[in-house]
């Protein structure tokens, strides 16, 4: 979500790195089918991670949040380096890890 990644900017650079990230890629609101889907991968990734790991309810919360947003906008396929991102979203659609990438990739 473009909330979770803006937290690591400053304030004062919001705009620009929004107007970046908006020619590059689109940005989808996060709506009431989304919440609903959001809401019922909670209840399944409790059921599929382990409790108790600090910062963990925070992640799931996170995590169905943008798997929600991926699948009611039409996401076909879910990727991601997170094993237990990729469990979760495999409950809704196609889910794979992220392949590995040249770290020449974007030079």
């Amino acid at each position: 979500m473009l909330s979770e990644y803006l937290t690591q900017i400053h304030d004062t650079k919001h705009a620009n790195t929004v107007a970046a990230i908006c020619s590059r890629f689109v940005i989808i609101p996060f709506d009431v089918k989304c919440a609903s889907l959001a809401a019922n991968l909670f209840s399944i990734g409790k059921e599929l991670r382990q409790g108790g790991i600090p910062g963990g309810r925070a992640c799931l919360r996170a995590d169905t949040l943008i798997i929600a947003s991926a699948k009611m906008y039409g996401a076909k396929v879910f990727y991601s380096d997170d094993d237990d991102c990729v469990k979760l979203a495999g409950q809704v659609m196609t889910a794979k890890k992220l392949p590995d990438q040249p770290n020449t990739l974007f030079e």
